[in-house]
């Protein structure tokens, strides 16, 4: 038995060392380059040294319109384009009533570009929307506000 073993091990070896000889390989270097994703930043002015964190909309009511001029620089290395949108509304049934829009043209930023964009937070007129507030004692709200920036 102990035979057999050291024959099957002295065979093993011999024929690695055979295959090794006449084994071959290649090392292939490879390289890329990454593009960062369009990358955007939000400033209270035009210079971009103030950026925006959060936004006190102040008090509202009924058919009411607020307006918030905000700057957005391209800080990518392309031209973007951009998308808003409102979320998360809390009470989440004031987005029934309330809404966002802005003045971006849908025209795309050039890198380092800065443009001025104006958001407008406006309440409906409707009576339902006095009830609403109210009928559940509603009186502060939150919601976020997502830029979206892509080529």
């Amino acid at each position: 038995m102990t035979a057999i073993v050291v024959i099957l091990f002295i065979t093993l070896i011999a024929s690695s060392l055979i295959l090794g000889k006449f084994s071959s390989f290649r090392l292939i270097n490879t390289q890329g380059n990454l593009e960062r994703p369009p990358f955007i930043g939000i400033y209270w002015d035009n210079n971009g040294t103030n950026p925006v964190q959060n936004i006190t909309w102040g008090s509202v009511q009924p058919n009411f319109t607020i307006n918030k001029t905000l700057y957005i620089r391209n800080e990518g290395t392309k031209k973007t384009n951009l998308t808003l949108h409102a979320e998360n509304w809390t009470p989440s049934n004031l987005s029934s009533y309330m809404s966002l829009t802005w003045t971006y043209s849908g025209t795309p930023i050039q890198p380092t570009e800065t443009i001025e964009v104006t958001l407008s937070l406006s309440t409906s007129a409707d009576p339902n929307f006095v009830d609403y507030l109210i009928a559940y004692d509603i009186s502060t709200f939150t919601f976020d506000i997502i830029i979206n920036a892509y080529d």
